[in-house]
Order: C-alpha cells, then structure tokens, then sequence
C-alpha cells in the first residue's frame, strides 16, 4: 500500500510547535492552566502564573503538566496533564442587553464578550441529535498566528447552535473568533463606594431637569445588567480597561467579531488578545526568566 507520508505535522499546520508546549498571555504574563489539575469534563481553562521556569521536558516537573498542551493527529488542542481536547463552553452571542447595539464611535467596531465562551476542558462524549448541539458536536480548531499574537478558534459549525427548526444563517461565517484574557480589577474600596452613591444621587436629582432618564434604558428594569465579563468589549474604556486586581488568575473566554476589525480598539484590549506559545523540548536546558504576575 502507498500512502504519503506527511512532511508537516497536524500542529505546525495549525501554527503551533510539533510537541509540548505551553501558552502565555502577553498582557498579563500569566500561563493557561487546567483549574485545580483537575480532569473532568468541563474544567474550566483560566491564567495562573508559571509553575515551572525550565522548558526541557526532562527537567520539569510533572505537576506543572497543567500548564502544558499539544495538538493531536486529529488537530485537536490537548491538555498533557490528562490527555483531553481542549473546548469552548457556551454559546458566543452578543450579550441581550440593550448595550450590545453600542458602537465605539471611535473605531465603529461591535467587539463583544460573549455571556459565555470560556474554554474547557473536554472528554469525548457520545452523539446526540440534532447534530451539532451545545452537548455533542466536533471540536473547534485553535490554530496560532505568530506575526499577530492572536489565538483563532475554527468552527465547521455555527456555534450558536440554532435548532433544525430555524432558518440557516451564515451570520457566523462572516465572524472570527479570538481568544482573550479577561481584566479583573481590584474591589471598590469604601470611598470609591461613596462616591460612587454620590454620584448616582446626583445623576437622579438632575434627571427630571435636563429631561434626560434617570437610567439609560428604564425598560430593562436591570433584566439584562451585564456582569464584569459580559462588558462589551470596545465599551470598557480606560476605567473597566484596568487588570490591577491582586488576585492570582484571570479568565479567558472567545471573542467574536468581524473579519478585518481586528486590529481596532483600545491598544489594552488588542494586548488581551496576544499570546505567546513557549515550546518545551528534549534538548539542553533552557529557562525562562520570571514573567509578571
């Protein structure tokens, strides 16, 4: 029997080294890691800061596999630690709130949050119909380009998951998708509070004079108030742009947005999205030196 032998791995096609390597965030220096080394189905993936400075597999220690990954044969990202795909949970939609028809007048983008998107941990399961759904459906594809920083996340299906019932829609095609870290600021302290209070107050006395609601969209009544990770993400602005929390780890969740406005918005929300893969090898020694927490 004939067959090619391929001269290329399933990896490098996909951008990343052929064997183990790990994954840093260039805004915050931190790595992705499996929570807890944990290896059930639907750990999440978050940042935490390195484990293990020395990139020769020999030398480093095994308890810090959490933190290092590989693409299989089948171009499915996976977790050393236990050997599973890597996964986006949830559907990425804009958020319902009123606020997602916002637009950044500065850079006309809609770049959103997704209300969910995190990425998982993922044990194969078995197929259930209609196919594709939320619970059984083909693995994404990470694949990374070096000249960008960027992490792209590839779907052959729409990953909203529309019922059969439903007109098709390619709304999805015409989005990519990108992996980005999420800021986490430090909690109000008690004088930020009060003025915080002050402020609204100010904002509900004057509103009846100017004739301008006292809040943006009373028909909500707070139906659709969005949690931090669901800010847009071009809304932020340099306030809800701030990562300054002492906390250790940070989430990342997919971003969808059109093609070619990738390259738009705040230079803090572009450094979100950069990555940087660190290949481990089986040669010489080599280390790293200390990256920010």
């Amino acid at each position: 029997m004939n067959e090619s032998i391929p001269t290329r791995s399933v990896a490098e096609s996909l951008g990343f080294p052929p064997g183990y390597f790990s994954i840093r965030s260039m805004s915050t220096g931190k790595y992705w890691d499996i929570h807890g080394n944990f290896d059930a189905d639907g750990t999440l993936v978050y940042l935490w800061r390195e484990k293990e400075k020395s990139l020769v597999e020999d030398l480093r220690d095994p308890r810090a596999d959490n933190q290092v990954f590989f693409v299989d044969y089948t171009g499915a990202l996976c977790s050393k630690a236990s050997g599973h795909a890597i996964d986006v949970e949830g559907t990425i939609l804009p958020s319902r709130s009123r606020r997602s028809h916002i637009r950044d007048h500065a850079n006309g983008n809609h770049l959103m949050v997704p209300q969910d998107g995190h990425v998982v941990l993922r044990r194969h399961r078995p197929m259930t119909f209609p196919f594709p759904n939320a619970y059984s459906h083909p693995l994404p594809r990470f694949a990374y380009d070096s000249s960008s920083g960027n992490l792209h996340v590839r779907f052959n299906y729409d990953p909203a998951y529309p019922l059969p019932s439903s007109s098709p829609s390619m709304v999805w095609q015409e989005k990519q998708y990108l992996v980005s870290s999420i800021p986490k600021r430090k909690p109000p302290t008690v004088f930020d509070n009060a003025a915080q209070f002050f402020s609204d107050a100010v904002s509900v006395i004057a509103a009846p004079v100017s004739g301008v609601p006292a809040t943006p969209h009373p028909d909500d009544n707070g139906e659709f108030d969005l949690r931090e990770n669901e800010i847009m993400e071009e809304e932020r602005g340099v306030e809800n742009d701030a990562d300054d929390s002492p906390d250790i780890a940070r989430d990342i969740c997919v971003l969808s947005l059109p093609f070619g406005t990738d390259s738009r918005g705040s230079p803090a929300a572009r450094e979100r999205r950069r990555w940087e893969i660190l290949p481990i090898t089986k040669g010489k020694a080599t280390f790293r030196a200390p990256a920010r927490t």
